[in-house]
């Protein structure tokens, strides 16, 4: 069984490393996943993997927040309404609930910041634009 997943990371680094060049500050992103609730089987593990990120891309700093949605849509859309508000994330990441996600993608595209959903949550034509999914594989 296979525990490291490229692409994800591949395509994370690739984006941090376009806002490093671009903005030469530390990178700020916020993850919310779901490590209890219903879908904690699928928060644990990628908490755990995200543990394992680097503190620094290209020699800028990575500043990686990590909250629990629960698997709630309400705490979801607060922890993205405090990345965007309080951490002034660069990306926002979440939720590995489909339900969840959808909750947050609304708050998230208001904003204009990156939304990697780790679900494959449908979103609307016009509030997509920012929203990348990145569902689970084996």
């Amino acid at each position: 069984m296979r525990t490291f997943k490229p692409l994800p990371a591949a395509l994370v680094a690739a984006v941090v490393a376009a806002f490093a060049s671009a903005a030469q500050a530390d990178i700020t992103i916020g993850i919310s996943v779901p490590l209890t609730g219903p879908a904690s089987g699928l928060g644990i593990p990628m908490g755990n993997y995200i543990k394992l990120w680097p503190t620094s891309i290209a020699g800028e700093k990575l500043k990686v927040i990590v909250l629990d949605d629960a698997t709630d849509p309400t705490k979801g859309v607060n922890n993205a309404k405090k990345f965007i508000t309080e951490d002034q994330a660069d990306i926002i990441m979440g939720s590995a609930a489909t339900p969840v996600a959808i909750a947050m993608s609304d708050v998230v595209a208001e904003s204009g910041t990156p939304h990697f959903m780790f679900s494959p949550a449908v979103l609307p034509a016009g509030k997509d634009a920012w929203a990348f999914r990145l569902p689970q594989g084996n």
